[in-house]
């Protein structure tokens, strides 16, 4: 159909469907890169590496928090979208599940495990980059904490990477659509 003839329902679903995927990606796609730079934090880092994750970690994830957008840009689009679509169906409800999921993950373990990691390394920076001392600990200390962080970080990542992996395919290939 040509874009002249369509419907202005037709046109605010695209937009709508449009808002519902670039959201996933940009969310996901944040959590996923969150994810892969704190699994690249190990310690010895060069002054050059310690000021790039500072920036990195510093920042808060817009992106990512563009994941609250997901559930309310898909529901619109089921509301909609043709009448044989509905929000019981079981592609729906397993995008529902995976994104809940990635959602508690990201506010309950990613998002403060990027705060506390980025905490860390401005303590490491106070320290003079990992002398002496440094508040929390020792340099050794901090390494430590970043270390645990990081781990939380990285698996929590991992895992909403592979709901978003699922709740796409489920929502590709419709599971349980007629």
């Amino acid at each position: 159909m040509l874009p002249g003839s369509m419907s202005s329902r037709q046109v605010v679903y695209g937009v709508v469907v449009g808002v519902h995927a670039l959201s996933s990606v940009l969310g996901f796609g944040a959590i996923g890169v969150s994810g892969v730079s704190a699994g690249a934090l190990r310690p010895p880092l060069g002054p050059s590496q310690l000021a790039e994750a500072r920036r990195y970690f510093r920042r808060r994830s817009v992106p990512g928090r563009t994941l609250w957008l997901v559930p309310v840009a898909g529901y619109a689009a089921l509301a909609l979208g043709s009448s044989d679509r509905s929000p019981g169906q079981p592609w729906v409800l397993i995008g529902a599940a995976t994104w809940l999921l990635a959602i508690v993950l990201a506010a309950q373990v990613i998002w403060p495990a990027e705060a506390r990691i980025s905490t860390l390394l401005e303590a490491l920076v106070e320290a003079g980059g990992g002398g002496d001392a440094a508040p929390g600990g020792s340099p050794d200390v901090v390494w430590r904490d970043i270390g645990a962080s990081r781990q939380r970080l990285v698996r929590a990542s991992a895992v909403c990477d592979v709901s978003f992996v699922v709740a796409s395919v489920s929502m590709l290939f419709r599971f349980g659509h007629g």
